[in-house]
């Protein structure tokens, strides 16, 4: 996987995230959000109807915000008919899609797509759910800033005897993942906010 760009101190504001985006392994997006409001992941172009009314566009999709559609599978260089089969039945419920902001810092997620994805951190190696609000845009945060900066003070404080901790989120689409084990999911992605990678 292709490294972040190192981001300056001067360009730091405290909302802004560096997301790559990957198929079995392969590269397929990279993107560093700038937006205050966050950046949707999707696939499809439900969310770009014309004829879909202001009111409801935000009722479906959430707020206007930086947005990124994903890559149709086939259109990647080496992968097989059978992946492209996955991952194309994994992006079909991409539609609604997920949104994700950084606040100060911390990283929160909206999922408002059917697909289920799941996160992880160097809080814990096993992945999460984000779960699907009934009603409205629930936020859950996958990345507590002002937690990382505590345990980073610390393993420096004590790197014999602390594990140190890593900015990185890991996303896993369809399926659950572990950080360990990222280069085998169908699709996944890693995100990292610009404050904590300074």
């Amino acid at each position: 996987m292709q490294k972040f760009e190192k981001i300056k101190l001067d360009d730091d504001k405290g909302h802004e995230m560096q997301l790559q985006l990957l198929y079995k392994n392969r590269l397929v997006h990279q993107m560093h959000v700038t937006d205050v409001k966050g950046s949707r992941i999707y696939y499809g172009n439900a969310c770009a109807e014309p004829e879909l009314p202001q009111a409801m566009r935000e009722e479906l999709f959430g707020p206007n915000v930086q947005s990124l559609m994903l890559s149709p599978p086939a259109s990647i260089p080496g992968l097989d008919n059978k992946s492209i089969k996955y991952i194309e039945s994994l992006l079909k419920y991409m539609q609604r899609g997920l949104i994700l902001k950084c606040v100060e810092g911390s990283v929160y997620a909206i999922r408002l797509c059917r697909t289920a994805i799941y996160y992880a951190t160097y809080v814990t190696e096993e992945s999460q759910k984000i779960d699907r609000p009934n009603t409205g845009f629930k936020e859950i945060k996958l990345f507590d800033y002002e937690e990382y900066m505590r345990e980073l003070t610390a393993f420096k404080n004590d790197p014999e005897n602390r594990k140190k901790p890593t900015p990185e989120i890991h996303l896993f689409f369809g399926q659950r993942g572990v950080a360990s084990q990222f280069s085998k999911v169908l699709i996944c992605g890693k995100l990292v906010s610009c404050r904590a990678k300074r």
